[in-house]
This record gives C-alpha cells, structure tokens and sequence, in this order.
C-alpha cells in the first residue's frame, strides 16, 4: 500500500470506528480517541519523520509546499483537510521533541439537530429567534461547543431568511444555503486575522455572526458592537461556568473600562451555554448544559459586578429555561442516558453538585 493510500485508510478507519480524533506522532502508531478512550492502532506502521511530512502534505494539498514551508517556520498551525471521498478534519500540526506531529479532529459532514445532540430544544430554538445580542458557548476543549453552533446556524439556515457569516479558524461544517444565504470565511485563507473578518462582517448587512472563539481584546470589543447595532453574534469562549465567561469579557478590558462593559453586556447578552461531554449508557459521550437566560434580575448583577450571585438565580428560574450544570446531570440520569455512578462522580467536580 503506498503512503497516500496509507494515510486515506488511517483517516477511513477513524471514520467507521466513530473516533472524534487522531494524534500521529514520529514513533508511534496512529492513536484514535473513540467515545473519550485513546486506542493505540497497532495494525498501522509507527511514523517516522518521513512519513509525518507526507501526511500533512497530503492534508495541506494543493498548497503542500507552501504549508510546509509556513509549518517549519511557525511550528504550530491550525487549519483545516477535506479528504476527497473521505471526510474532513480539524487538524492542529506542530513540532515535539520527536519532531513534526499531528492531532486531527474529525468532523461529521451531517450537521446534528438539538435533538441529536441532546440539547434543551426550546432554549436552542429560542436563541434562534434572536434579532440581536450575544450568545457565548462556554466549555473546555472538546466539549462541543462547535458542534452545538453549528447546529444552531443550521437550525436558523432552516427556519430563518438571514444573512448569515462565519468567521472559524479552522472552518468545520459546511453549510448549504437554505431559508438563509450563509458565507464561510476560514482565518488566515479568507480574512488574516478574526478582528478583520468581523469587521467586513459588519458592513455586509450580516444578520447572524458566528465567531469561533472571543481570542483578544479587540474582538471581543467588535463583538459587543456588531451585537449592539443589531446583530446576532454568536461566539465561543473557554471556561467553565456560566457567570465566569461574563467575567472573562470584563476582565479583559482595562480596570477603567469595566464598569461601562458591565453596563454593555447586562444590555446585550442574551444566553451562556457551557457544555461538558459526559459517557452516555450507549458507550457514546452526551453533552450536559448550564443555561443562562437574561432577565433583568442578571442584567442587574452583571452592571453591579455581582457576577457571583448568578448561580443562586440560574438554579432557582427553571420556569425560564435556566438550569444549573447538576440539574441537566440528574436530568440525563432520570431520562437513562448516563449512568448514576459516572454523574455522581462528575458531579462532585462541578459547582452545585453537592
């Protein structure tokens, strides 16, 4: 078998095994992550440093050389393969102390639904909804925040007559116009950097923007005013809570900035979902979500920096489609979709779960 075939039927594998990634590294077999388990694929060959080049060739293809080229220079580059006959992937290329190496994330051409994904489907259709404002998806890597996205711009692609832009880095799902007109835009191959894709997403009437992650200052800022001027803005953030992403955008100003932020934010913020991906009883990982909803109740506390008090709300306001990162738990328990032991101990690691 030569190393392209090689490399299409490592990648083909991952897909029919249900694998979410795969780490290539000089020395070692392919590794799968299958349902959160690493499984080590000892009926491929280990790489060598040779064969990791021809890998991200192959993946980087038709701009092999150029990739390469930028790959030695910057070490570490995100971007994202489309396999033709196979699949796309995520994929993250850097240099360890073996040499060049690779984790590839697969994606699933099918955009799940909210009912796929176990998602609470009337808050997800209510952001839809949505005129204007700032939804965040929270969570830690691999929590699904980028699925659950996209399966909100599909939904809205479905249901809604938007303009919609994407700015992603590394695009993931590909949409195809349906009620909407969605344009894609990958960071470094359709716009240099976030900031300048949000700012021409900002003057070509967007209705709907989808931001990959709030990375800087500066986009965070065009964030809130794209949201303030009527757009939807949905955006992507890595932390654990709901009250501790607002935290997040106001700690990122500068100390005599917040206050006016607070008062920004308590206007324009519409939701917080933070995600984590549990073991589900089918050997498969299920998503359980924290809800905020803003009411005047949290806008007041995030204008007073009382942040802190947002869980006591959120935990008391089901009636409004709020839930508490336990209460989703012990609802994935009672509907038999996660075993009582594996919560109970996850549950100890999450605020309210006592």
């Amino acid at each position: 078998m030569d190393s392209q075939a090689q490399i299409k039927d490592i990648l083909q594998s991952a897909i029919t095994m249900h694998a979410s990634d795969i780490v290539c590294t000089v020395g070692e077999h392919p590794v799968y992550k299958i349902y959160g388990k690493w499984a080590t694929q000892e009926s491929y060959p280990v790489f060598t440093e040779q064969s990791m080049w021809e890998l991200l060739g192959f993946l980087s293809s038709p701009h092999d050389e150029s990739f390469i080229a930028h790959m030695k220079k910057e070490k570490d580059v995100d971007f994202g393969a489309e396999v033709e006959g196979v699949g796309r992937f995520r994929a993250n290329a850097f240099f360890t102390i073996k040499g060049p190496s690779c984790v590839l994330r697969v994606v699933n051409t099918h955009i799940p639904t909210f009912a796929e994904l176990s998602l609470p489907e009337e808050q997800f259709q209510s952001f839809a909804d949505l005129p204007h404002g700032l939804v965040l998806f929270t969570g830690s890597m691999g929590s699904g925040k980028s699925t659950s996205m996209a399966s909100l711009v599909e939904y809205i692609n479905e249901h809604h007559n938007k303009h919609i832009v994407t700015i992603e880095d590394p695009i993931e799902y590909i949409y195809n116009n349906k009620q909407s007109v969605i344009e894609q835009r990958e960071v470094g191959m359709h716009t240099a950097t976030f900031q300048r894709g949000l700012k021409s997403s900002l003057r070509v009437a967007a209705n709907v923007i989808l931001l990959g992650e709030l990375r800087d200052l500066e986009t965070i800022e065009l964030a809130i005013t794209a949201a303030e001027t009527g757009t939807l803005v949905l955006a992507s953030l890595h932390t654990a809570g709901v009250e501790h992403a607002i935290d997040r955008i106001v700690d990122a100003f500068s100390p005599s900035k917040q206050e006016q932020v607070r008062v920004q934010l308590s206007q324009i913020l519409r939701a917080v979902v933070w995600q984590m991906l549990l073991p589900s009883t089918d050997g498969k990982v299920v998503p359980a979500t924290e809800v905020l909803i803003n009411n005047s109740a949290v806008a007041n506390l995030i204008r007073k920096g009382q942040t802190h008090q947002i869980p006591n709300i959120v935990s008391t306001s089901a009636a409004s489609g709020m839930m508490t990162m336990a209460q989703s738990i012990h609802q994935l328990v009672y509907e038999e979709k996660v075993e009582e032991e594996a919560a109970m101990r996850i549950l100890k690691q999450v605020k309210g779960g006592e």
